[in-house]
């Protein structure tokens, strides 16, 4: 009989030690925070004009331009849908993952989206769905991983082909220092193309002189553009061996 009580009673220890871990995993978990937005965004607008009398300045405008269109296009969507996201409370699926989702609209379409954070002891794992009416169910559009510290990481962006399977399109390799500074680097990833593994790396800089350092790859030509410009007074200079024939620095204004 004794025994019997014994093992009645550890049997409920173990049930009630059981349902506080699970209450207090329930209750006392903290959702993590979405990542900041200029995690995968930068404003490529560094001229007020478009048509210059020198050059120099002239052909930085032109090769920032076609980087500028790359990424506005391949963000346009992504973008959208993490902003819709990041408002919304975040709710506790199971195995340490978090789920925030929502509708919005887009260019007259209609869009679900959900965000899936899968969290580790020292880095989150993120996955952003979309649904198109009529179109496409739960694709992946967003891949990214991050330190917990919510300060460095990347993103892979994907594309939904006619053909429809996924396709990746662009590569983000983000650090953010504080509020106003960051290091992005944009790559071209689409598979098969001549595009792919071309980049444009921006970095904030505490320069006295220039405020941004741009580095842009053409893995084509094997060849580097370098830019540094102060984004107040519109000045800068380039170093770029293909196009000058030389490592001199070209200045403009």
């Amino acid at each position: 009989m004794k025994n019997k009580l014994v093992y009645i009673l550890l049997i409920s220890i173990t049930f009630l030690a059981q349902f506080s871990i699970q209450s207090c995993t329930q209750e006392d978990l903290v959702a993590p925070k979405t990542l900041p937005i200029n995690s995968m965004y930068v404003n490529l607008v560094y001229f007020e004009n478009t048509v210059f009398d020198n050059p120099n300045k002239q052909y930085v405008f032109d090769i920032i331009s076609q980087w500028k269109l790359y990424v506005t296009d391949s963000l346009l969507l992504p973008s959208k849908a993490y902003q819709q996201l990041i408002s919304k409370e975040a709710l506790y699926q199971a195995k340490n993952t978090w789920l925030r989702e929502t509708d919005f609209e887009l260019n007259l379409k209609t869009y679900n989206t959900k965000l899936f954070n899968i969290a580790d002891e020292d880095s989150s794992e993120w996955k952003l769905y979309i649904t198109k009416e009529g179109e496409y169910t739960d694709f992946l559009l967003l891949n990214g991983l991050s330190a917990n510290s919510d300060s460095i990481g990347s993103w892979t962006v994907t594309k939904y082909d006619i053909k429809e399977i996924s396709i990746n399109f662009l590569k983000i390799d983000w650090l953010v220092k504080t509020d106003n500074s960051q290091k992005i680097k944009f790559t071209n990833i689409i598979p098969g193309s001549i595009d792919n593994g071309k980049y444009i790396l921006i970095n904030d800089s505490i320069d006295d002189i220039y405020n941004k350092y741009i580095d842009i790859y053409d893995k084509s030509k094997d060849n580097h553009s370098y830019i540094q410009l102060n984004t107040n007074t519109k000045t800068g200079r380039i170093k770029d061996i293909d196009h000058f024939g030389n490592e001199t620095w070209q200045y403009w204004d």
